[in-house]
């Protein structure tokens, strides 16, 4: 989970699964929450960037868990 400092009305969130193997598809949720599907050891991180309804997107922010 994440935390939206500033909610909007039609914010949504892009995000994408970090791994060695390059970048993996992006997907779009509407809750500042993610959950990896299968067994994921190690760290694990993945890229969100919040974007507004009126088109505007913040900065890219990756977080991680080990």
């Amino acid at each position: 989970t994440w935390k939206n400092a500033d909610p909007q009305e039609g914010d949504t969130f892009l995000w994408n699964q970090v791994t060695l193997d390059g970048p993996s598809m992006s997907a779009q949720v509407t809750e500042p929450t993610v959950v990896l599907p299968g067994p994921n050891p190690g760290r694990t991180c993945i890229d969100v960037i919040l974007k507004r309804e009126n088109g505007t997107s913040s900065p890219e922010v990756r977080g991680c868990v080990d």
